[in-house]
């Protein structure tokens, strides 16, 4: 199967909330592409409710690790797609008319991004989950940027770190593709966010590395560490294959 994609390209500098508008619609109109390559016409069984348990293993390079890693990546869009519309509905004292217009575009990518990842997966998608946000402070504006900015970075460093976990063979690298697309605008959805934070940024040390052989790159981080971050949000048991189970 070919990307027939035909990507946006503008000689024009972009206001930040065209650009995000502009990258949705892309990788929205790529899952388009994939979705009309399915090897049938018939659509897929919605999945069957599961145990509230991830399973998230590591290292296996076969059709059925393409389904952990997109799984993986599915429960961290339905997360920050909860956080964005917890945000949405009630945004905070201080956010100006145009970040909350910005906010709302992030909501909207996250709803794609999701609703992509339930769609490919099909009967093999893990269920719906459930969050919380009770230990954030979304009243303010500066707690909401950085709750964004945490989730955003632990996202990028997730995706950053999946390009060894699907399989090697053409499946593998389709998907490897789809989600690369997403890749680089939730990179730019975690420079945008820092930028609001402290105007004129784009990244920072914190997630760049700085030595080695990725020095001046995003960081990677395991499944494990990414978890880790965000267990007191998911109202699960998380388990990853190289840690003990997360309450």
């Amino acid at each position: 199967m070919s990307d027939k994609l035909t990507p946006f390209f503008t000689s024009t500098p972009l206001p930040r909330r065209t650009f995000l508008r502009a990258a949705g619609a892309t990788v929205a109109t790529s899952t388009l592409v994939l979705a009309g390559c399915s090897d049938d016409d018939d659509e897929n069984t919605p999945a069957t409710p599961v145990t509230p348990q991830l399973s998230y293993t590591n290292n296996v390079r076969n059709i059925t690790a393409n389904n952990v890693v997109f799984n993986y990546l599915y429960s961290l869009h339905q997360l920050t797609l909860a956080f964005y519309q917890a945000v949405v509905a009630a945004f905070p004292t201080g956010m100006t008319t145009a970040e909350q217009a910005g906010f709302t575009d992030l909501r909207d990518h996250e709803l794609i991004y999701t609703e992509s990842y339930k769609y490919l997966l099909g009967a093999n998608g893990i269920a719906p989950l459930d969050f919380t946000f009770a230990t954030l402070t979304l009243t303010t504006r500066a707690g909401v940027l950085a709750a964004a900015k945490k989730f955003e970075d632990l996202t990028v460093a997730a995706y950053n770190d999946v390009v060894v976990r699907f399989s090697t063979d053409n499946t593998g690298k389709e998907y490897l593709l789809f989600a690369g697309k997403i890749a680089s605008v939730k990179a730019r959805h975690a420079a945008y966010v820092r930028d609001l934070e402290v105007s004129g940024s784009f990244a920072g040390t914190d997630v760049v590395s700085n030595s080695g052989d990725l020095a001046g790159l995003d960081i990677m981080l395991a499944p494990s560490a990414v978890v880790t971050e965000l267990v007191p949000y998911f109202k699960v048991t998380v388990v990853t294959s190289d840690t003990a189970a997360l309450a």
